[in-house]
C-alpha cells in the first residue's frame, strides 16, 4: 500500500489510479481533494472533492494550460487543510508533470529542481519530452499562462495548427490580434483639403423607366398594300411561322440534390476555425513596428516577429528543448547589466568631472575642431546581427589643429583629500592620443566608455544623458541579418479572410481595402528565407514591400 501513492510536500501526495480507487487508504491519509490527470472518468470516494484534468499522456496534449487552474486548485485546497493527491494512470508522467508545475509556481523552484524532489520521493516518475519541453516554457514566462502577454505560449498554441493541416485534418487555427491602427493621412477626408457633401434630392434626376415590352403581334412591322384598282384584291401572301419560344424540357438529373441544411454543414466543416487571442484594449503595441510601405497601414509589432537565426536550417513554432542553465545564466547577465546601468545613472552630482577651468579658457570655449571627437557608434547587442570580420586598422593622419593644453590633475591636498576628481579624467587627453576620434565598434560596457576629450559636446552633458548615451540599444532592428529578405511573422487577425477559407499557401495581402498591394506569401509546409534559414510555418513579408519604424 505504501508504494501506491508518496508525499512529495505536507499535505500533497502523488500517486497512481490504484491510490485513488482505494478508500481505505484515501481515508487513512486524510486525502480531501484529488486531481485526476487522465481521460477515464470514476466516481470519487464519499466526501472527496474530484478535479478532473482530461488529458493524454502523447507528443499532442497541450498540458501547459492547465499548470495554473491545477496549481491554484491545489494550493486552494492545502489553504483549507485539506490533503491532496494528484495522480494519473501510472503516476509516472502526467501527475508529476502537474505537480512539477505547482512546486514551480507556488514555490519558486525550476524545472530540474522540482523533478527531482519528485523523484526523491518517487523514484518511478519520469514526465515526457514533450511535457518537459512545456514545463521550461511555463519557466520562461514567469510560470504564467497568458497567451496574449507572452509570444511564446501564443506560438505554440499555434504549432497544432500546422500539425492538424499537414495531417489533412480541417484546422483550428490560433491568430495574434493586431489592433487596427488609427487611420492615415490617405484614408482621411481632409487629406488633401478636399470634402465630399451630398446633393440635394432636387438635383438628382430619377433613373429612366423601362419600356414594356411590347407584344408580338405589334413587334411585326405592318405590311402596306398598295390600293387595288380591280374590284378584287390580290391575296395577302402567307405569313412566316412564329419561332416556339416555349420554355426547352427539363433535364433529368443524374444525382440527387443536396439537402440545403446538410450543405451549409459540409461547408462550415471545411472551413477552418479561427480563434484570435487578445483584445484591442489587451494588446498595447510599443517599440519597432513594420508597416505597409503602401498606405502605412501599421501591419506587426516586434512580439509577432517570428526570431530566426540565419541559415540555421528550420525553425518552427513547435517548442523545442533548449539549454535553460545557458538561458538562466543569459537572464542573470541581463538582470547584473540593468543594475549596473541603474547605479551608472545614480552617481550622485558630485562625480561630475569639474569643468569650469577648461571651460573658461578661450581654446577650450571654442568648439572642436574634429566634429568625430564625440561621436559613438550604436548597435545592437551581440547576437542580434550577424557581425561582419573587420579588417587591419587603417591608418589614418593626425588632426591639423592643434590639441588643447594637457591639464595636470590636482593633488589630493588641493581637492580637499576627494580623490573622486583626480580618477574623473580632469585631465584632457591630446586629440591625437584619443581613441575616440576614431571609433572602431560598440562599447559594450557603459563604465569602459573612453572618456570625451574636455570641452567637447560629449563632455557638457550632463550625467543622465551622458549615461543615457552611453546605455546599450534596447531597440534593435528586427531582422536578425542584413541578408534577411523577409520579416517572419505569426498568423496575424487581419490575414483571417485569407486563412480561414482552408488554403495551404498563398499571397499576403494588405489588409487596408483602399491599397491591397501584394506584401509577401504565406505557406504551412514552410518558407526559406534568403539568409538559409527555414521557418515553419512560414508567414514572410516581403522588405521591399514594408517599412520598418520606430516609436
Amino acid at each position: 500500500m505504501a508504494e501506491l501513492m508518496q508525499e512529495v510536500s505536507p499535505g500533497l501526495w502523488i500517486g497512481d489510479y490504484g491510490a485513488a480507487s482505494d478508500h481505505a487508504l484515501l481515508e487513512k491519509h486524510n486525502i480531501a481533494s484529488i486531481v485526476s490527470a487522465m481521460r477515464q472518468e470514476y466516481a470519487a470516494a464519499s466526501g472527496v472533492d474530484l478535479h478532473r484534468v482530461s488529458i493524454d499522456d502523447t507528443d499532442k496534449t497541450n498540458i501547459l494550460e492547465h499548470f495554473v487552474p491545477t496549481a491554484d486548485y491545489i494550493d486552494g485546497a492545502l489553504q483549507k487543510g485539506q490533503n491532496v493527491l494528484v495522480h494519473c494512470q501510472a503516476g509516472v508522467s502526467r501527475s508529476t508533470t502537474l505537480v512539477a508545475a505547482y512546486l514551480m509556481r507556488k514555490h519558486g523552484l525550476n524545472v530540474e529542481q522540482a523533478v527531482e524532489r519528485i523523484r526523491a520521493v518517487r523514484a518511478q516518475v519520469e514526465p515526457s519530452e514533450a511535457f518537459m519541453a512545456q514545463l521550461e516554457i511555463f519557466e520562461r514566462c514567469e510560470c504564467e499562462w497568458d497567451p496574449v502577454q507572452w509570444p511564446e505560449e501564443r506560438r505554440f498554441l499555434m504549432s497544432f495548427a500546422q500539425t492538424q493541416i499537414m495531417e489533412g485534418a480541417s484546422p483550428s487555427i490560433v491568430l495574434a490580434y493586431y489592433p487596427s491602427p488609427a487611420t492615415t493621412p490617405k484614408d482621411r477626408a481632409d487629406a488633401a483639403g478636399l470634402t465630399m457633401s451630398s446633393l440635394p434630392s432636387e438635383q438628382i434626376s430619377p433613373p429612366a423607366s423601362p419600356q414594356p415590352l411590347r407584344s408580338t403581334a405589334e413587334s411585326m412591322p405592318a405590311v402596306v398594300s398598295a390600293p387595288s384598282t380591280s374590284e378584287h384584291p390580290s391575296p395577302l401572301p402567307p405569313a412566316a411561322p412564329l419561332p416556339d419560344l416555349s420554355a426547352p424540357p427539363m433535364r433529368k438529373r443524374l444525382t440527387p440534390r443536396k439537402d440545403p441544411v446538410e450543405d451549409v454543414k459540409e461547408r462550415k466543416a471545411e472551413k477552418a476555425e479561427i480563434e484570435k487571442i487578445g483584445t484591442k484594449e489587451q494588446v498595447v503595441v510599443s517599440g519597432r513596428r513594420i508597416r505597409c510601405k503602401m498606405c502605412r497601414r501599421e501591419l506587426a509589432a516586434r512580439e509577432h516577429i517570428v526570431a530566426h537565426e540565419p541559415g540555421k536550417g528550420q525553425q518552427a513554432f513547435a517548442p523545442n528543448r533548449r539549454d535553460m542553465a545557458a538561458y538562466r545564466e543569459e537572464m542573470e547577465k541581463k538582470r547584473m547589466d540593468e543594475a549596473r546601468e541603474a547605479a551608472a545613472a545614480r552617481a550622485p552630482a558630485a562625480a561630475e568631472r569639474p569643468a569650469a577651468a577648461p571651460q573658461d579658457s578661450p581654446a577650450a570655449s571654442q568648439p572642436p575642431t574634429n566634429p568625430l571627437a564625440a561621436l559613438r557608434i550604436s548597435q545592437p547587442p551581440g547576437g542580434m546581427r550577424v557581425s561582419q570580420p573587420r579588417g587591419p586598422p587603417v591608418l589614418r593622419p593626425q588632426p591639423v589643429a592643434r590639441p588643447p593644453p594637457r591639464q595636470t590633475a590636482p593633488t589630493p591636498a588641493e581637492s580637499g583629500g576627494d580623490s573622486s576628481a583626480a580618477q574623473s579624467g580632469e585631465s584632457a587627453t591630446p586629440a591625437e592620443d584619443d581613441a575616440s576620434l576614431f571609433p572602431a565598434g560598440t562599447v559594450s560596457d557603459p563604465a569602459a566608455a573612453p572618456v570625451p576629450p574636455s570641452g567637447s559636446p560629449a563632455a557638457r552633458m550632463s550625467p543622465d544623458s551622458a549615461a543615457a548615451r552611453r546605455a546599450p540599444v534596447h531597440d534593435p532592428p528586427l531582422l536578425p541579418s542584413h541578408t534577411c529578405s523577409s520579416y517572419f511573422v505569426e498568423p496575424l487577425s487581419w490575414m483571417s479572410p485569407v486563412l480561414e477559407t482552408g488554403v495551404l499557401a498563398g499571397k499576403i495581402v494588405c489588409p487596408n481595402k483602399k491599397c491591397g498591394a501584394k506584401l509577401g506569401n504565406f505557406d504551412w509546409a514552410g518558407n526559406q528565407c534568403s539568409c538559409g534559414a527555414w521557418v515553419c510555418p512560414g508567414f514572410a513579408l516581403n522588405v521591399s514591400r514594408v517599412d520598418e519604424v520606430t516609436g
